[in-house]
């Protein structure tokens, strides 16, 4: 997908927070150092604030007040090899949230491509990668947290509001769905039955095309947090299809006029007190063609229950729009549908994980408000899914 937005961030955004020094896998000789911009890491810090705020019951932090950082992270015997942000809760108050150094990863293929177009690197070199601070900043920091590099958003703002609302008696009577895939700690995920329907119909309508193209939409729905467990967690409610656009084979790209009917269905939705903290929550959409190029099954593909190769994950296309459309979104969705090695029809959930898109388990339930439906105008619900739910 591409989203067709231009870069709008300021000089501020982009100025130099650290470098990443680049090597052939195996080799000593540094081929690039690149610098990690401070628009590199708004993501990572706005997940730091989700992860510790927002599980804490602290949705009024911003993240000019809760966040700071990064800073370089003990790991073993190397002090630089991953980044932490340190979120205050309260003035007495602390937690450190820390990323692996894949988090910075965009950054290394950004350097990569610019060797490979300039010929030091050609295509199917292996390249390492690791974090350096400058020498400016570096006899500044002399150990954990001290002269921190501090992460500032652009506009101060706070985390939009959470709907107040129990956890557990929704989870009580909701399906989990590839629960293998969700991590200790990691904020729950509760769909709809009908909007995944709704998305599946969408999602899978340009599958009957010849040839067959990409149609996808995206989804609306809410940040919770239990007033129980103080628990932060993400409702998803609805499903609307993406009807101006440019679609093909392998790409899709969602028009102006799509993006003026979300905004209308979401100000409708906003003006009804029953639906007034719905927000964008994530996008969905299918690639209907074979994974790895199309190559056949593996040999024993007929001996296991489930094909683990598929189209239904995000391509690197998809990954940079949703970094830009979904900028400091940490509960950021991707609902992906596509087909296995068998040609059968697979869906797979993606949400943001130390900054990149990553498989993850969620809960289906029948219904999550009467109301919420109930308050929405005709035209802007989605058609019932003749298909069967996964």
């Amino acid at each position: 997908m591409t989203s067709g937005r231009p870069d709008t961030r300021t000089e501020e955004g982009r100025q130099r927070a650290f470098s990443l020094e680049l090597r052939r896998r195996g080799g000593s000789e540094v081929l690039a150092l690149e610098r990690v911009l401070a628009s590199d890491l708004g993501d990572l810090s706005a997940e730091a604030l989700w992860r510790a705020a927002t599980c804490r019951g602290r949705p009024d932090l911003s993240l000019e007040e809760a966040v700071s950082g990064p800073f370089p992270a003990t790991s073993g015997a190397d002090a630089r090899s991953c980044l932490a942000f340190r979120v205050g809760l309260d003035p007495a108050t602390a937690v450190e949230i820390t990323f692996p150094l894949e988090s910075l990863a965009p950054v290394a293929r950004r350097a990569a491509t610019r060797l490979l177009a300039a010929g030091v690197l050609r295509a199917g070199d292996e390249f390492v990668y690791a974090l350096r601070l400058a020498a400016a900043e570096s006899r500044d920091i002399g150990g954990l947290g001290s002269g921190s590099v501090r992460a500032v958003a652009p506009v101060k703002r706070t985390l939009p509001a959470l709907e107040r609302r129990e956890l557990a008696p929704l989870l009580a009577g909701a399906e989990a769905v590839d629960a293998e895939h969700a991590l200790p700690g990691e904020h729950a995920v509760v769909f709809a039955r009908p909007a995944l329907a709704r998305a599946r119909a969408i999602a899978e309508r340009g599958l009957s095309e010849r040839p067959a193209i990409e149609t996808g939409g995206v989804l609306l729905g809410r940040r919770a947090a239990c007033p129980v467990s103080g628990e932060a967690y993400v409702l998803v409610e609805e499903a609307l299809e993406a009807q101006h656009t440019l679609a093909k084979e392998f790409s899709l790209e969602f028009l102006g006029e799509s993006w003026r009917r979300f905004e209308q269905v979401l100000a409708r939705r906003r003006a009804q007190p029953a639906t007034a903290t719905q927000l964008l929550i994530g996008q969905f959409h299918c690639h209907p063609f074979l994974p790895d190029g199309g190559l056949p099954p593996c040999a024993d593909c007929a001996r296991r229950a489930v094909c683990t190769r598929s189209s239904a994950r995000p391509s690197s296309d998809d990954a940079r729009w949703c970094r830009a459309v979904f900028h400091e979104a940490p509960w950021q969705l991707s609902l992906m549908f596509g087909l296995d090695a068998r040609g059968e029809r697979r869906v797979e959930l993606y949400g943001q994980r130390a900054g990149a898109l990553e498989r993850r388990g969620y809960h289906l339930v029948d219904a999550l408000s009467a109301s919420v439906h109930a308050t929405a105008g005709s035209h802007d619900r989605e058609p019932h899914s003749p298909h069967p739910d996964p």
